[in-house]
């Protein structure tokens, strides 16, 4: 199993050609050598134009760590589609690690600048409350 944590990335549908090959070389590598680009696409485009739920546990705490690490570095991702992805990926279902590891990362890039991260602080907070 690779760094995405799917038995076969070849086997999630991408309606890009160049997202399946994206997903197999980020799979192949560790995710502190994805690049910035790669990262940010896959978010993106994860759960819309790549038919997978299960790649976001997987990508979205190295996008948090790098986005609030460097918050100007044109990131396209914002704070709504963060939220999008999470609901739509059934965050509450994530494996436990998986799962904290974003609720360790979320405040930090909630309190990043740019980050149009009001709708994901609400739905940081209301999760934080149904889960107390």
């Amino acid at each position: 199993m690779g760094s995405l944590g799917v038995t076969d990335p070849a086997g999630i549908y991408c309606a890009r050609n160049e997202d399946s090959e994206r997903l197999i070389r980020m799979d192949a590598t560790r995710p502190e050598d994805w690049a910035d680009l790669d990262i940010d696409l896959m978010i993106w485009r994860a759960t819309t134009t790549i038919k997978s739920e299960k790649i976001v546990p997987r990508i979205l705490p190295e996008f948090l760590r790098r986005a609030t690490r460097e918050p100007y570095s044109g990131w396209m991702t914002s704070g709504d589609v963060i939220r999008q992805k999470l609901a739509a990926s059934h965050f509450a279902t994530w494996p436990e690690a998986d799962r904290e590891a974003v609720l360790a990362l979320l405040p930090a890039y909630i309190a990043t600048p740019d980050t149009d991260s009001e709708s994901l602080a609400e739905w940081l907070e209301a999760f934080s409350l149904k889960d107390a």
